[in-house]
């Protein structure tokens, strides 16, 4: 049950708490006073689109707050509990804020959540019918959904759309492979061109760093060698070389640290300078031989960075192009091995082509059964909704080949298409008047007649669903003895059970008269600026509120003696 709605800064909503109760409540008043205002507030609540035009003008955002006391108390729990979300005084509050950058943020209870956690509870909560719904009835392809949720055969068919989505993927990749196959003489010489090419390049990632410090080391080898000589005779072998000298330094320091004790730890430090002179000599003695390159090396350095070079030309970079060697490799083995894998797809296709028929066998005896009970009680729906004349009927039809995400598959009894919700597509037939042939609901239906036949649909749609119904203006196209049935429809909706709510917006007096909580929504000019407010109306305001309803701006005290009447009869 909504217990409460509170709304800030929303469309010409400046601020606005509303308590509701059980049972029927209608909101009125003038056209454009604001009453889908609060309609929108509850949808929104819902997970409706969230949009910057629906903060009030000046404001930085809007606020949306409904308070629910909800019947399925256990299933909604469970569903937070999973989410991390507490709900232990059997009150669910949700709030949505919507900022003025484009954003929103969404509260369960206090705890930020996200709008999948949102939609999972929401079922549980609240049938919402906008001003258009009865359109939907015009799409051919939700008739099956209005199905399906009558026959309430989830796991049918959720077992369907399992196996179908396997199938499909079979499907897939058997296409894949067969053009793998069809271009495969041209893809093979083409991948095996290539592998061939990078192996035999033999390539490493720090390969070409290497190669470009050679490169330098060539190209500097003169001066490199005069300095590196230069060095080796400093160290070693010109009069007053440096190493020829430690000998004696050593032997002072020596006979100094016998005297002074401080002085003996550099003897140590002493002889790693010494032996660290001696490897740089025995390294620079190395390396002056290592600087005597030839043509021919210099040739093969750059013919390399030549090769690397083309390869970062075609790959990106060395690190890519080995990343592409091994795709390559792996590509050629499906190739080799694309008849075979061929194969077991197709024994796998034969099986769950097996399971796809059986499911959706049962699926398709489980709608033909529900169509048979979705007729009739449609039918006596449509009887006590003023359309006594009226027939309805579900039709099915088979899957074509030309529809969209289709695949075609052989059963005992030929070839047929499955489609991801079926095997059969699902049409609402419909005739208004005696004598008249059924004809498909989307060609011949007025305004009037699709808005009872989805509140028929509706109305027989309501068994272990949410306690809470609003209806937008369910009235649209219909009017006097018409209305007064919808209105009584709502009324008995609303007291079907404990705890049942309907909330409808309406013009129509005769539904009106029917509720048992009246709300008014009035717009006022205040300060410069519009201000909706929604109010309950007590026994005298009510009348008067319905008299306007029945006679226009100018209300007469015949009017008033109708409203007086119709709510007395109610």
């Amino acid at each position: 049950m909504l217990s409460e709605l509170y709304i800030k800064d929303f469309g010409i909503f400046s601020e606005q708490r509303i308590h509701f109760h059980s049972g029927m409540t209608v909101l009125t008043g003038e056209t454009g006073a604001g009453k889908s205002l609060i309609v929108g507030a509850i949808a929104l609540i819902l997970g409706g689109r969230a949009s910057t035009e629906d903060i009030r003008g000046g404001a930085k955002e809007a606020i949306v707050e409904a308070t629910f006391e909800p019947q399925q108390f256990k299933a909604i729990r469970a569903i937070l509990d999973a989410a991390g979300i507490a709900i232990d005084d059997r009150r669910l509050i949700i709030r949505r804020v919507l900022h003025g950058s484009g954003r929103s943020r969404l509260y369960l209870n206090g705890v930020a959540a996200t709008l999948t956690t949102l939609s999972q509870v929401v079922p549980h909560l609240v049938d919402l019918s906008g001003q258009h719904e009865h359109q939907e009835l015009l799409d051919s392809s939700r008739h099956r959904t209005i199905l399906d949720q009558f026959a309430a055969h989830a796991s049918l068919y959720q077992d369907y759309c399992k196996t179908f989505a396997g199938l499909r993927q079979i499907h897939n990749e058997l296409n894949r492979l067969q053009r793998i196959r069809s271009d495969a003489k041209e893809r093979l010489d083409y991948l095996t061109y290539c592998v061939r090419e990078l192996e035999s390049l033999e390539l490493s990632e720090d390969e070409e760093e290497q190669l470009k410090l050679k490169k330098q080391r060539m190209q500097h080898a003169a001066k490199l060698f005069e300095v590196a000589q230069r060095l080796v005779g400093n160290l070693d072998e010109e009069d007053g070389a440096v190493l020829a000298r430690l000998g004696g330094i050593r032997r002072d320091l020596e006979q100094a640290s016998s005297y002074d004790d401080s002085l003996t730890p550099y003897l140590d430090e002493f002889d790693s300078a010494e032996n660290v002179l001696k490897e740089l000599r025995a390294h620079l003695t190395e390396y002056v031989h290592s600087l005597d390159f030839d043509s021919a090396e210099r040739d093969r350095v750059e013919q390399r960075l030549l090769q690397l070079a083309e390869v970062r030309r075609k790959y990106g970079s060395i690190a890519e192009a080995m990343v592409k060697l091994t795709e390559m490799r792996k590509e050629l083995v499906s190739i080799e091995n694309v008849d075979g894998d061929m194969a077991e797809l197709k024994k796998q296709r034969q099986h769950m082509v097996g399971k796809l028929l059986k499911h959706g066998r049962s699926l398709s005896k489980s709608r033909g059964l529900a169509a048979k009970r979705l007729q009739k009680v449609v039918a006596e729906e449509l009887e006590q909704l003023a359309m006594q004349a009226a027939r309805f009927s579900v039709r099915f039809h088979a899957i074509q080949s030309g529809e969209s995400d289709v695949v075609e598959v052989e059963a005992s009894e030929g070839s047929l298409c499955a489609a991801a919700g079926g095997l059969e597509s699902v049409e609402f037939l419909f005739s208004a008047n005696v004598g008249e042939p059924l004809k498909p609901l989307v060609k011949i239906a007025s305004g009037g007649e699709l808005s009872r036949v989805m509140l028929a649909i509706k109305l027989v749609l309501t068994a272990d669903r949410a306690k809470t119904f609003v209806f937008d203006e369910v009235d649209s196209g219909i009017g006097g003895h018409q209305a007064e049935v919808v209105g009584a429809k709502l009324k008995a909706l609303a007291t079907a059970s404990n705890g049942q709510q309907v909330f409808c917006v309406t013009h129509l007096a005769p539904i009106a008269a029917h509720a048992d909580h009246h709300l008014r929504v009035a717009k006022n000019a205040a300060a410069g600026r519009t201000i909706a407010t929604a109010n309950y109306l007590r026994d005298h305001e009510r009348r008067q509120e319905i008299a306007r309803m029945l006679a226009g701006a100018r209300v007469t005290e015949r009017s008033l003696a109708h409203a007086e009447e119709m709510l007395q009869n109610r």
